[in-house]
């Protein structure tokens, strides 16, 4: 029951702290040296802030009991996910940031990492229709470790001691 405060607590922390970057970075849009662009990196804050957020709200959900919502949040990160390849890897003649690092290798990665976060999505909204929160937590857990966490350890430099 600790753990479950100490990570409710947590993901509580990280929304608010979410929520208040990403509207300081609509009010000051030159907070990152310049106009916003979507070929910045404030685009893709905002994608990831966005999962953040519906994260948090699924973790809240699950303490509460509320499958409705776990259902919900979990088919927004689904809908979300399908523009992460399209912001990292935009075809030819679409807007979106080139990936620094778009070699072949580095978007299958990324193929992977959409494919966790859609699959485990799919599996929280099947779980919490039934009524089984433990099943959407295991889902909730796999996408945040193999996804959110081994995504971060893949492509930041900063985050490489951070992830076992």
């Amino acid at each position: 029951m600790k753990t479950i405060k100490k990570i409710s607590i947590t993901l509580l922390c990280i929304l608010v702290i979410t929520t208040s970057a990403i509207s300081y970075v609509s009010k000051n849009r030159n907070v990152f040296g310049g106009e916003i662009d979507v070929h910045g990196s404030v685009v893709t804050r905002a994608i990831m802030g966005q999962i953040g957020l519906h994260m948090a709200e699924i973790m809240d959900a699950i303490l509460k009991g509320d499958s409705a919502t776990v259902t919900k949040e979990a088919k927004k990160i689904a809908e979300i996910s399908g523009s992460i390849m399209n912001e990292f890897f935009p075809k030819d003649g679409q807007v979106g940031r080139k990936f620094k690092v778009s070699d072949k290798s580095m978007k299958e990665k990324f193929e992977k990492f959409v494919q966790i976060i859609f699959d485990n999505s799919r599996n929280m909204v099947a779980t919490s229709k039934e009524g089984d929160l433990s099943g959407a937590y295991e889902s909730f857990d796999d996408l945040f470790r193999n996804a959110c966490l081994a995504c971060h350890k893949t492509t930041r430099d900063d985050w490489l001691d951070l992830v076992p």
